[in-house]
């Protein structure tokens, strides 16, 4: 069921930019380019974080923040960070730049000592903690050849959490009680935290990418992997719904606004929504209850991946973030 729900076609490639910065070099002030690029930091964050970023996007197009996507649900974004505040990157600053997307994201990694703070668990040989004085755990995790760096010292692959911005866990998947200890852990802070990350375990996938973690269909930490993931989707969507239901109001043709909630089916938990017979912006999920917006009626109970071969979901939209998908 975890695997299945990461089939969906959730977000752009994480090697590709995406529509608001597209690939080409920008404006020719060089010179404040020179001066800045010391001070300037990658960091992780899911859409709805900062706390205006989705309003502004929305409303004030000339003030959308630099964003790349890494991952479901979480992007990259640049802070211009100095002894006495610490700024975001929007696209107009970055249009006065004569630089690409991805050096802007190298040049904010750059600037971080990549083992400040790393050390081992007591507890469990096969998982690693790092807190660096900076503050920005989460950033190394973008690093090139960070997380690659502890295969040496696991049996399987090295896999990454980043509940929050000051913490990173790093645990090999072939330990299953170094596993066990990570998304506990991971989840005590991510339920916990007022602004959290993601309870999501990563593995690299491309240059600035990284894709959850997706063992075998038979691991024992398999309903924890997906109550993490839907957790992360389900409070992404909450945050997005009531804004997009207040730009609805403001539509000539408004659309229904989608919920995103979480069921169980068969033993199996998974994300669900609705389908009414009207226009609708839908969020991802795994079922979706079609010809109503009660998600509790007895309207029939559809998979996602069915209406997708029937061409009745078709690619999300380019403008929502998370993802949403028009039906007409």
């Amino acid at each position: 069921m975890y695997t299945a729900l990461l089939r969906n076609p959730i977000i752009p490639s994480p090697t590709q930019p995406t529509r608001a910065f597209p690939n080409r070099s920008w404006g020719s002030d060089m010179s404040e380019w020179t001066a800045i690029a010391p001070t300037l930091r990658t960091l992780l964050r899911p859409p709805s974080r900062p706390a205006n970023r989705q309003r502004v996007a929305l409303w004030n197009e000339d003030k959308r923040l630099f964003s790349y996507p890494i991952a479901p649900f979480l992007d990259a974004l640049i802070v211009q960070d100095t002894a006495d505040k610490r700024i975001f990157v929007t696209q107009d600053m970055v249009a006065n730049w004569s630089v690409e997307a991805e050096h802007i994201l190298r040049q904010g990694l750059a600037n971080l000592d990549p083992t400040d703070g790393l050390r081992q668990s007591n507890e469990h040989q096969g998982l690693w903690l790092l807190r660096p004085e900076d503050g920005y755990a989460s950033s190394r995790l973008l690093m090139p050849g960070f997380l690659e760096a502890f295969e040496s010292k696991c049996r399987g692959e090295p896999v990454a959490v980043v509940p929050i911005e000051g913490l990173l866990f790093v645990a090999d998947s072939a330990d299953l009680g170094a596993l066990e200890a990570l998304l506990s852990q991971t989840w005590a802070l991510y339920s916990k935290e007022s602004t959290p990350l993601s309870p999501v375990p990563y593995v690299k996938h491309g240059t600035f990418g990284l894709k959850p973690w997706s063992p075998t269909d038979d691991s024992p930490v398999q309903s924890q992997l997906t109550r993490a993931f839907l957790y992360l989707a389900g409070n992404e969507y909450a945050h997005q719904h009531a804004l997009l239901t207040e730009w609805a109001a403001t539509q000539p043709d408004p659309p229904f606004i989608a919920p995103f909630l979480m069921m169980k089916r068969g033993g199996h938990l998974g994300g669900m929504t609705v389908l009414p017979p009207r226009p609708a912006l839908l969020p991802m999920a795994t079922w979706v209850r079609c010809g109503t917006e009660d998600p509790k009626g007895d309207a029939p109970l559809r998979e996602w991946e069915a209406l997708s071969k029937e061409g009745i979901i078709g690619r999300p939209e380019d403008q929502w973030n998370p993802p949403r998908w028009k039906i007409s």
